[in-house]
């Protein structure tokens, strides 16, 4: 029996994960009284409740391996496409090699954040899964 084997790597992008960069300068002065700089007394301000609507939005990329041993491999990759262009998701990388007597191949797939766990799911069903590895990385 040939043994063909597949590896996946998922990488779900949350739209709006660009993380800004801001530098803040920092000067070291004198130390002086209000009486000296002549600065008005300060008052008070009214502290308010931040509304549950203006919290932060957490932005998460999960990136997913998945190593599945299949019998047909070229039927496996089409039942892939298939499940991508389903969840509207892409193939952004692939690669396949012959190796003695098995073909083996890499795919990086680009997939909506709500549909991660539907298509990992369906590309378990491809075969026999051999290794999965799942990270998430809070980019807020």
């Amino acid at each position: 029996m040939k043994k063909i084997v597949l590896a996946l790597v998922f990488v779900i992008l949350l739209a709006g994960c660009i993380s800004e960069e801001k530098t803040w300068e920092v000067t070291k002065g004198t130390d002086r009284t209000s009486e000296e700089l002549q600065v008005p007394a300060a008052t008070a301000a009214p502290v308010t409740a931040i509304p549950e609507e203006e919290s932060i939005d957490r932005k998460v990329i999960t990136t997913s391996q998945i190593e599945i041993e299949v019998n047909d491999f070229d039927k496996a990759m089409a039942k892939i496409n298939t499940v991508v262009e389903n969840y509207d998701g892409y193939i952004a990388d692939s690669s396949s090699r012959i190796e003695d007597n098995y073909k083996e191949g890499w795919i990086t797939l680009r997939i909506p954040e709500e549909y991660f766990s539907n298509v990992f799911e369906e590309l378990k069903t491809l075969g026999k899964v051999k290794s999965t590895d799942t990270n998430r990385e809070d980019v807020t």
